[in-house]
C-alpha cells in the first residue's frame, strides 16, 4: 500500500505546527540575540511554552468543533476512558491552562511589553476567529492567510520582543518572504485532497480559488519571497543571512517547474510534492535561524 504523506500530515498537522512554531519561535530569539539582547533561558522557555499551547489549543478546539471528524471518531475513547470529543475538549482546556499559566509568569517577570502584549492578545484572538463559532475561519476559506500572517509575523516577533523589548525591521524583512512561503506549502498541501473538498463542499484556500489560480498563485508566492529577501539587503538586511537562505532557490524553482508540470496534464506525485513543500519552507527558516544564532 503506497505512503500518503499529505494524508499523514493532515492527521499529525498538529505536530508538524508544534514543529514549524518552534522553528520560528527560534529564528525570532537568534535576532534578538545577534542585536546584543542578553537572553534569558527562563523567558525563552516560557515564551515557547506558550506559543505550543496557544498551537496545540487552536488544533484542539478545531477538532473539537469539527462535525466531520466527530461523525467520523464517534464511539471512539481516547486512552480506553475519554470519549473523543470530550478528550478533544478537555485537551483544549489545559492547552489554555497552559498559555494563561505562563502568561502570568511572564507578566510577573516584567518581560512582556506593550508590544508583546499586543501580539499575543492578537494571537489568541487569531486562533478563536480560526476555530471558534461563529467565526470559524477554518471554513471559510481564508484561515490559511490567517496562519500564514501569523507564522509569519506573530511568532519570530514574540520571541523577539520578550528578549530585546521593541520592535526591529529585520522583522518586517522576514516577516513577508516567511509568511508568502507559509502560505505556497499550505496551497501545495491542499491540492491532493482538491477533488474531495469539491465533492463534499469543504471551503479551503484551494476551492475558492481553483486549482488553476490556486497553482499560479503557489509559483508566485515563491518567487516573491526569494525576491522580498533580495530586496531586503538593499536595506541592510545581513547578508551572512540572505545566502545561507537563498540556497533554497534552487529548490522553489525546481518545484515551480514541476507545478507547471502538473498544470499541464502530468500524473502528479502527491508525497513529492509534499516534501518539496515543507523543504522549501523549512530549509530558510532554519537557515535564517541558525545564521542569526552563529553570528
Amino acid at each position: 500500500m503506497r505512503w500518503d504523506l499529505p494524508g499523514f500530515l493532515g492527521r499529525f498537522a498538529w505536530a508538524a505546527n508544534l514543529v514549524s512554531s518552534g522553528l520560528l519561535y527560534t529564528l525570532g530569539a537568534g535576532i534578538a540575540q545577534y542585536l546584543g539582547a542578553r537572553l534569558r533561558s527562563d523567558v525563552f522557555f516560557l515564551g515557547l511554552a506558550w506559543t505550543a499551547a496557544l498551537v496545540l489549543f487552536t488544533y484542539f478546539t478545531y477538532r473539537y468543533f469539527d462535525l466531520r471528524a466527530a461523525a467520523d471518531n464517534f464511539g471512539r475513547r481516547l486512552f480506553r476512558a475519554l470519549p473523543w470529543r470530550t478528550g478533544m475538549l478537555s485537551a483544549a482546556i489545559v492547552a489554555a491552562t497552559l498559555a494563561a499559566w505562563a502568561t502570568v509568569i511572564l507578566l510577573r517577570l516584567g518581560v512582556v511589553t506593550q508590544g508583546a502584549w499586543v501580539l499575543m492578545l492578537l494571537g489568541v484572538a487569531g486562533a478563536c476567529l480560526y476555530t471558534l463559532p461563529p467565526a470559524r475561519w477554518v471554513n471559510s476559506g481564508y484561515g490559511e492567510l490567517l496562519l500564514s500572517v501569523l507564522a509569519g509575523t506573530g511568532i519570530p516577533a514574540l520571541a523577539f520582543m520578550l528578549q530585546f523589548g521593541g520592535y526591529q525591521r529585520y522583522l518586517a524583512m522576514i516577516a513577508f518572504p516567511i509568511g508568502a512561503l507559509h502560505l505556497s506549502m499550505l496551497i501545495a498541501l491542499n491540492l491532493p485532497g482538491y477533488a474531495r473538498q469539491q465533492k463534499y463542499e469543504i471551503p479551503t484556500l484551494v476551492t475558492r480559488m481553483g486549482w488553476e489560480t490556486a497553482m499560479t498563485t503557489h509559483n508566485l508566492l515563491i518567487l516573491g519571497a526569494f525576491l522580498l529577501l533580495a530586496v531586503a539587503v538593499l536595506f541592510d538586511f545581513p547578508r551572512f543571512a540572505f545566502y545561507p537562505a537563498m540556497l533554497a532557490l534552487p529548490l522553489g524553482l525546481l518545484e515551480i517547474y514541476y507545478m507547471v508540470r502538473i498544470a499541464s496534464g502530468i500524473k502528479p506525485n502527491w508525497n513529492a510534492l509534499a516534501v518539496s513543500a515543507l523543504s522549501l519552507y523549512a530549509l530558510p527558516v532554519y537557515f535564517l535561524a541558525l545564521a542569526f544564532w552563529t553570528h
